[in-house]
């Protein structure tokens, strides 16, 4: 099995654990190097902001998962973590959930004749982000269409109220 598949296979594994403990997977990844790292995004079901307590709740619950059963093999570290103010966005249900939210994005095919961009979720249909963005020599704003499948990557975008 592929560490790819291994982790995914974990994935599958553990979401429903964390599922009945009342967390949910935001994301999982496996970055290599001479120490690996296995890095575990969670958050809470209820809302309520991770704390040090969930992530140690947490990482218990997966080496006694990984004790049964490790099916990514291999030496590495495990970082349970909270996604934080700047929480990536992977699934077509992030972009709805947070709807109404600033984004920063970044895409594999440029959009407007731009690869990177910062927006206001307007929302989702069927596989397109509505991206409301302000227009650089005018105050107008427009509406950007993005297919999620040209979307690199994409975070929040906090605001300290400044």
């Amino acid at each position: 099995m592929t560490e790819k598949k291994g982790v995914e296979s974990f994935r599958e594994q553990l979401e429903p654990l964390l599922f009945e403990m009342g967390y949910s997977c935001v994301r999982m990844i496996l970055k290599g190097g001479r120490e690996p790292l296995l890095q575990i995004m969670i958050e809470r079901n209820d809302g309520i902001s991770i704390s040090v307590s969930d992530c140690t709740r947490v990482t218990k619950k997966i080496l006694g998962l990984l004790e049964e059963k490790d099916p990514i093999g291999g030496d590495y570290n495990i970082e349970v973590s909270s996604p934080g103010a700047d929480r990536p966005l992977i699934k077509r249900e992030d972009f709805e959930r947070f709807s109404g939210s600033l984004i920063q994005v970044s895409l594999f095919q440029k959009e407007g004749g731009l690869k990177k961009i910062e927006g206001k979720i307007l929302g989702v249909l069927k596989d397109v982000l509505m991206l409301e963005i302000d227009q650089e020599r005018d105050a107008e704003k427009s509406v950007l269409k993005i297919s999620l499948s040209n979307i690199r990557k994409a975070n929040l975008k906090p605001s300290f109220g400044l």
